[in-house]
This record gives C-alpha cells, sequence and structure tokens, in this order.
C-alpha cells in the first residue's frame, strides 16, 4: 500500500512562517527601538518559585522550574516556554508547562500577549507596561481572577517575579507567588 501525504497543511504552515517573517523583515524596527523591556530577558532561567498557603502564609518548600525565553520573527515577538519542576538539564521530561508569546505595539506603547499552559488550557490574555528595571503584566486569568505579574530587579544574570492578586478591584493587591530567577549559561 503506497503511503499518501497530504501536502496542504504543510504548505500552509510553510506560507504562513514565510509570510510572518517577510512582515517582521519589513517592521522590525517598529517592535525593537520602542520597548526592549522583555527582551531583557532572553535566555535560559533557573528559578526557584514559593507560593502562599491558604492561610495567606508563605509555603516552606520551593518549587524549582526551567523558563526558556527567545525572540520570534526577526525581533519582533518574544516567546517564553516554561516548564514545571524541572531544572534546566530535564526539560526533555516536564510533563506540565506553559507558553507565552508577547508583542509590542508601538502605537498604544504596551505589550500584548497570549498565554496557554498544560493545566488550565485555556488562553489567557495580558498586555504588558514596563521598561528594563520592571515589567508589569496586567490581564484576567483562566480562573477569572484579576492579577498582574511583576518582573523586577531586572539584570543580565537575574529576575524576580512577584504575582499579585486583587480582592477590591485593583485598590490593593497582594503577592501570592514569587519566583526567583539566575541565568543559565548553557
Amino acid at each position: 500500500m503506497t503511503r499518501r501525504i497530504n501536502l496542504i497543511p504543510i504548505l500552509f504552515f510553510l506560507s504562513l512562517y514565510i509570510s510572518a517573517t517577510l512582515y517582521a523583515q519589513e517592521n522590525k524596527s517598529n517592535a525593537n527601538s520602542d520597548n526592549r523591556s522583555f527582551y531583557e530577558i532572553i535566555g535560559t532561567w533557573d528559578c526557584r518559585g514559593v507560593s502562599r498557603n491558604q492561610d495567606g502564609t508563605w509555603k516552606t518548600d520551593t518549587l524549582n522550574s526551567t523558563w526558556v525565553w527567545f525572540e520570534l520573527f526577526n525581533g519582533n515577538a518574544v516567546q517564553d516556554i516554561f516548564y514545571g519542576k524541572v531544572s534546566p538539564n530535564e526539560i526533555d521530561t516536564a510533563s506540565s508547562g506553559g507558553t507565552n508569546i508577547r508583542i509590542y505595539n508601538p502605537k498604544d506603547k504596551q505589550w500584548h500577549m497570549a498565554w496557554f499552559d498544560t493545566n488550565n488550557r485555556k488562553i489567557e490574555v495580558f498586555t504588558a507596561v514596563g521598561d528594563k528595571e520592571k515589567i508589569v503584566m496586567d490581564g484576567i486569568n483562566a480562573k477569572g481572577r484579576h492579577i498582574q505579574n511583576h518582573f523586577t530587579e531586572i539584570t543580565d544574570s537575574f529576575f524576580l517575579w512577584t504575582q499579585y492578586w486583587t480582592f477590591d478591584e485593583g485598590k490593593t493587591w497582594l503577592d501570592v507567588a514569587k519566583m526567583w530567577c539566575t541565568k543559565v549559561n548553557l
């Protein structure tokens, strides 16, 4: 029996890739020059995290994760892949995680992004503003909660990620999870 290969999906994705690449080449300066905040985090990061218990105290155990960041479309977008519960040399064994794709819009001077993960299996939409010192992501998570993710203390070799929840429509915020991320030289 002869096996036939359906070329239509292959050609579709190839044309999508070529179109996106050509668009990115024509518009590269728009994304890169205005706001490079997320570009400062490009690389592989070994992260140690902690979150709060139901009673508001901090858990005593830490969670080890790996976060890999890279540019897309000739520098017009940034994607990250978060590998839960594994160190950088174990990412092939990760059974949980998520990914985020970000693109900067110079017209409204903010990043637009979509996150999805293996736990919630829903797309979450965020916007972000920031600079080289601090980035603030704002949006609604998969469970309908208004959250913010802050990236602070950003250097060439370290950043702190903190997730905040609000219980009063954004008047106050409570930090509920933190990750200390150190750059890995692979």
